[in-house]
């Protein structure tokens, strides 16, 4: 999780930087990556909980999930969820309690 959250900007590019933030891996093996999203902001590939209907849109989130699992490499996430209800910046998450899981 130190890799995702030191290199944020650049696993992701600087606009979704500003929208995300990761929060923790999930699951029985951790291959589920949960990101805080901002709610109002809508990424590239449609929605927080949907894709798009365009396919080149629905490709900008494999290459970002791509991206993801270049950096954590051996490690790799099959499923990443979006986390809308509550939006805070980086520095917020330093304080706050990691999610279980």
């Amino acid at each position: 999780m130190e890799i995702l959250i030191a290199q944020w900007s650049e696993i992701t590019g600087e606009k979704l930087s500003k929208i995300t933030f990761p929060i923790a891996f999930t699951g029985n093996k951790a291959r589920r990556l949960l990101i805080n999203a901002d709610a109002a902001s809508k990424p590239p590939w449609g929605g927080w909980d949907h894709f798009s209907h365009t396919e080149t849109e629905q490709r900008t989130f494999t290459r970002f999930r791509s991206s993801v699992n270049k950096a954590i490499s051996p490690h790799e996430v099959d499923h990443i969820d979006f986390i809308t209800d509550e939006f805070a910046k980086p520095s917020a998450f330093s304080q706050r309690k990691k999610p279980r899981g």
